[in-house]
């Protein structure tokens, strides 16, 4: 009725940067963030275990990008992936 043409286009609900790109972007980083968390559970060598860990960190900084948060992922990268990890090693 308002002409506005908002009606049926799907303008709301979808993911921040929007379309199928997005969509395929978010299900490869949260594959990504699984599959290394489960490989942190199963892995038995804690030198693998952190570097999987990493890739954990990247994929969520990966998905705060898609959420068009670009100081979140490199909060996330630097402060996560940069100290953490960097200590991890060492107590290894």
């Amino acid at each position: 009725m308002g002409g506005d043409g908002a009606a049926g286009t799907g303008s709301g609900g979808g993911p921040p940067g929007g379309g199928t790109m997005a969509l395929v972007g978010f299900i490869l980083m949260a594959v990504m963030a699984v599959a290394c968390a489960l490989a942190v559970v199963f892995q038995r060598n804690a030198l693998y275990s952190a570097l999987s860990l990493v890739g954990v960190f990247a994929a969520t900084a990966g998905i705060y990008l898609l959420l068009q948060a670009p100081f979140l992922a490199v909060l996330q990268i630097m402060v996560y992936a940069g100290a953490i990890m960097v200590l991890f090693v060492f107590v290894i």
